[in-house]
């Protein structure tokens, strides 16, 4: 398998054809749809803190109980804070995504939620707050927000929530 980084060379040299599809093209890493091809949102160490996914309800539920939440155009961030009982030695920044029936079908919120994981990779990993919980909500305007629009409003949602380190 190609990496991510041979991509532009493989199309600047036109040995790839890029397949431009409908609303893809808009989606970062811009390959011409190929994004899909990898996973942009792994468990990464960034600067010792562990960057981990939310999967459980319960976790999704509890972040909307306790935490903070502030609505940006592209998007609706939930914070919460996690203190020292609650943690283990392992945990650090976990992330969760979701997108409602209201965006779209299932291939318009899984398009939504990917560039959610783009721009939480991007934005989340190298500037959350260790142990701090971060729930992504999807909206209509994540589709058609530009890439560039999308870390501006994240940015401007962490530090509205004082989740944001410089």
């Amino acid at each position: 398998m190609v990496s991510a980084l041979a991509w532009p060379q493989l199309v600047a040299a036109g040995l790839l054809q890029t397949v431009v599809k409908k609303d893809v093209s808009a989606c970062p890493p811009n390959f011409g749809g190929q994004a899909s091809w990898f996973c942009l949102m792994p468990t990464v160490q960034s600067n010792s803190v562990t960057i981990t996914r939310l999967k459980r309800r319960s976790d999704f539920v509890s972040i909307t109980r306790r935490g903070q939440k502030w609505a940006t155009p592209g998007l609706v961030l939930q914070s919460h804070r996690r203190k020292g009982a609650e943690t283990t030695s392992r945990d650090g920044i976990r992330v969760g995504f979701t997108v409602t029936k209201k965006v779209g079908n299932a291939v318009i919120r899984n398009r939504a939620r990917r560039r959610l994981k783009a721009v939480a990779g991007d934005i989340i990993a190298t500037h959350g707050q260790d142990l701090t919980d971060y729930v992504l909500i999807g909206r209509a305007g994540t589709l058609k927000r530009p890439y560039a629009l999308l870390v501006s409003d994240l940015k401007t949602a962490m530090q509205r929530l004082n989740a944001y380190r410089a």
